[in-house]
C-alpha cells in the first residue's frame, strides 16, 4: 500500500550513545519523503561529547530533553528526528527519500508537526472526541520519529516500535493518550514512535 508506513526506504537508523551503547535497525521502510535542509529545527549549539542529550546518528547530532513523566520518573527524550525528506511540491506522491545528512546539532526537543488530516467537530468540544484530534500543528512537513528512554538508561532494553491507528485517515503519535514518558517510565523500555501520512 503507498502509504504504509516507512522509514528511509532500504535505509538504517543508528543511534550511538555512551550510556545506552548502540541501536541499529536495518532496512526500515517509509511511504513518504524528506525535505532539502534542516534551517527551521537546525542549531549551532555549544554541546560537546560529554552532553549525554547529545547523540550522533548517521545524519548527523542531535539534541534532546529531558522530561517528567505523572508519576514522577524521569526519561530522556528526542522528538522530530527526520526520517524521510518531506513529501512537499513534486515529491507528495512520491516514495521516500533518505533523509539528507546535517551540520551542527539538530533541535529535538519538541514533539513534531501532525500530518494534514481532517479535524473531527462533530461533537464539538467533547473531550470523547477532541482528545484524538491532532495536538501539535497540522503540516506536509511531518515525516519524524520520536525517541524516549527511561532514566537512568538501561542497559539491553527492549525498543517499542508504536505505530499510531486511525485506519490511515486521521491520528498522531504525539497524543497525550499514547504518553511516551509513562510507556518507558513504567514498563522500562526505549519508546519509539512515528509519523506518517494519512488522510489521502
Amino acid at each position: 500500500a503507498f502509504f504504509t508506513p516507512y522509514i528511509g526506504h532500504g535505509d538504517s537508523v543508528r543511534i550511538v550513545d555512551a550510556e545506552l551503547g548502540t541501536l541499529e535497525r536495518e532496512h526500515i521502510h517509509s511511504t513518504t519523503t524528506r525535505r532539502r535542509g534542516l534551517t527551521r529545527r537546525e542549531s549551532s549549539s555549544d554541546a560537546t561529547d560529554s552532553d549525554p542529550l547529545v547523540i550522533t546518528t548517521d545524519k548527523g547530532k542531535i539534541r534532546g530533553t529531558t522530561l517528567e513523566a505523572p508519576s514522577g520518573k524521569k526519561v530522556d527524550a528526542w522528538m522530530g528526528i527526520p526520517y524521510a525528506q518531506p513529501p512537499l511540491g513534486p515529491l507528495r506522491f512520491r516514495h521516500p527519500r533518505p533523509a539528507e545528512r546535517w551540520t551542527g546539532v539538530l533541535n529535538a526537543t519538541k514533539p513534531p508537526n501532525s500530518c494534514v488530516q481532517i479535524v473531527d467537530t462533530v461533537f464539538g468540544d467533547f473531550p470523547g472526541a477532541t482528545m484524538w484530534n491532532p495536538n501539535t500543528p497540522l503540516s506536509e512537513d511531518c515525516l519524524y520519529i520520536n525517541v524516549v528512554v527511561p532514566r537512568p538508561r538501561p542497559k539491553n532494553a527492549a525498543v517499542m516500535l508504536w505505530i499510531f491507528g486511525g485506519s490511515f485517515y486521521s491520528g498522531t503519535a504525539t497524543l497525550d493518550v499514547y504518553d511516551h514518558r509513562t510507556l518507558a517510565s513504567e514498563e522500562n523500555v526505549i519508546v519509539v514512535s512515528l509519523q506518517y501520512r494519512v488522510a489521502s
